[in-house]
């Protein structure tokens, strides 16, 4: 990551860049790839295949989830447009 910084300075002339995650889909994909990581690292990943997503999700939190491998799992929402605690239980097992 130094080199990297170091070479967008050199051919850019600025004086500073920044290589973090800034928001929205960028962060979204930087997370669920930190998670895969995670349970890849613990050896789980042939029995952590799910993702359970809010029906009310933006398209790319299920699309960035199936990037990464996972299946996904829509979560209803209740009379009252929250998450459905009764629908989280149903689907996490």
């Amino acid at each position: 990551m130094d080199e990297l910084a170091h070479w967008l300075k050199t051919l850019t002339g600025m004086p500073e860049v920044a290589l973090s995650p800034k928001a929205g889909a960028h962060g979204e994909l930087c997370g669920m790839m930190a998670i895969r990581a995670a349970i890849e690292a613990r050896g789980e990943i042939e029995r952590r295949t799910r993702v359970l997503v809010p029906e009310s999700a933006h398209g790319t939190n299920p699309a960035t989830a199936a990037l990464l491998g996972f299946s996904v799992d829509e979560i209803p929402a209740g009379d009252d447009g929250r998450v459905d605690l009764a629908g989280v239980s149903r689907q996490a097992r």
